[in-house]
């Protein structure tokens, strides 16, 4: 039984997640300096998720210091949540990756610490914040319930964009290196503010759409869940439609997709649906080599698909078989050291076009091979796994809010497989789903929180 204390150390113990959500909205990508103002310096700028240039920016700066925050609250409170779960070993894998693979690679082994230090503060330190602060299913839904009022002040700034074009980086920290990438849309301009690429301004409003999904169907669901949060919750339901409005692509299909998740509300379809999805995936991606290749002679040979292509490119809409031609581009490298991989995120500089793959998947697979694939995809799939083994086949009364950092956790892995801006702010609720108040809960009475787990 989890109870909400009264007391300030308690409103004190999600100030740390509110912070780092306020600084990944706010504070500047990385120090870039004139370079930035190079048209092609953005074919080699990843994002903050992965170790490919200086150690300090906004991931580690913000991982530092909200995990000291948030260490200084939780020890002056004991809670069970400081102590080390089976869940916390994947990222403890995804961390110490680097430095296992430089074991067996030929990479220099102060890089390959290096490597694991920067992936402690980027991943490590907001997923101990989440394990630190979210200590039950009321701590979720406060957060959630940050990220969708981040996300109404965010739609309003990036509506000024939207008619405007961008500016605000530009003007506050100095060029951006995808300022002008995928600015025009059909109509208006895609907005950037301080996110470091346009695809992930897409994602971050689709993961504010889902939340705002996630709230609406548990409104539906009051008689389980005493969450009423007033009137304005109800036009918080305008934040589905964003993602649409700035005509981010990939993000709107991505979008549809989480809400259907969270519609589903039998555990077994949607454990069969997303086992399904799961295997499809990987099927897919190890044998994209061979699909892309025939589709390439159909693309040439098919009248039908030669029509379709020329279709797509003269809409706007061919970034898709770009991106994966960039994938395909890199494949030979991968295959030269698939275990343990080069040992650096930019071993795609080896080739003599110097282009990168678009797609964190690609990039990790290149750098720390199968091992760092396994790693990082464990981070999605153990809590996944811990969330349904934790029900009953026939129990019908989830939490949602804990399904939807699942449903996030999930859209964040697909797309990943075709860009490389991953939303470091969802490791936070990630940390939170692997504490011991949040794998299953409902509300029993108005305050309490009772927790169910598989015994």
């Amino acid at each position: 039984e989890c109870r909400m204390s009264g007391t300030s150390l308690y409103g004190m113990r999600l100030w740390p997640i509110i912070g780092y959500l306020a600084g990944s909205l706010l504070l500047p990508i990385a120090p870039f300096g004139p370079q930035a103002e190079n048209p092609n310096f953005f074919t080699s700028v990843l994002g903050n998720a992965l170790p490919y240039g200086p150690l300090i920016n906004r991931a580690t700066i913000l991982g530092g210091l909200s995990l000291l925050m948030a260490g200084l609250i939780a020890w002056s409170a004991p809670s069970s949540s400081r102590k080390l779960r089976w869940l916390d070993v994947p990222m403890l894998c995804w961390i110490i990756c680097p430095t296992v693979a430089g074991v067996f690679n030929a990479s220099p082994f102060r890089q390959d610490i290096q490597q694991s230090v920067y992936l402690a503060f980027a991943w490590g330190a907001p997923y101990a914040v989440g394990r630190l602060c979210i200590t039950h299913w009321d701590d979720l839904r406060i957060c959630l319930l940050a990220f969708l009022i981040a996300g109404g002040v965010t739609f309003g700034f990036a509506l000024i964009e939207f008619a405007g074009g961008r500016f605000y980086y530009e003007a506050i920290y100095g060029p951006h290196p995808f300022q002008m990438e995928g600015k025009t849309r059909y109509f208006g301009y895609r907005p950037l503010l301080m996110m470091e690429d346009p695809n992930q301004f897409g994602m971050w409003f689709a993961t504010v759409a889902i939340i705002a999904c996630a709230f609406w169907l548990n409104s539906r669901q009051s008689n389980q869940y005493q969450t009423d949060a007033g009137p304005w919750l109800k036009a918080s339901r305008v934040l589905v439609l964003p993602v649409f409005l700035f005509q981010a692509i990939g993000a709107s299909v991505l979008s549809v997709f989480g809400m259907s998740l969270l519609i589903i509300q039998n555990p077994r379809v949607l454990s069969r649906g997303l086992l399904f999805a799961g295997a499809l995936a990987v099927v897919l991606f190890a044998c994209r080599g061979p699909i892309l290749h025939y589709a390439r002679q159909s693309l040439n040979t098919v009248p039908a698909a030669r029509s379709a292509k020329a279709w797509l490119q003269d809409h706007s809409l061919g970034s898709l078989s770009w991106r994966l031609a960039r994938e395909d581009d890199h494949l030979a490298l991968i295959r030269q050291h698939p275990i343990v991989g080069w040992g650096d995120i930019n071993f795609w500089r080896l080739n003599s076009d110097r282009v990168r793959p678009w797609g964190l998947v690609t990039l990790i697979a290149g750098a720390y091979g199968t091992l760092g694939v396994l790693c990082w995809v464990s981070l999605t799939v153990t809590p996944i796994l811990a969330w349904f083994l934790s029900h009953h086949a026939d129990d019908q009364r989830f939490c949602v809010f804990g399904k939807t950092v699942l449903v996030l956790l999930v859209v964040q892995l697909i797309d990943a497989f075709l860009n490389s801006g991953y939303l470091l702010t969802l490791v936070v609720l990630h940390g939170g789903m692997t504490s011991n108040c949040t794998v299953f809960c409902r509300t029993s009475t108005p305050g309490v929180s009772t927790v169910e787990t598989k015994k």
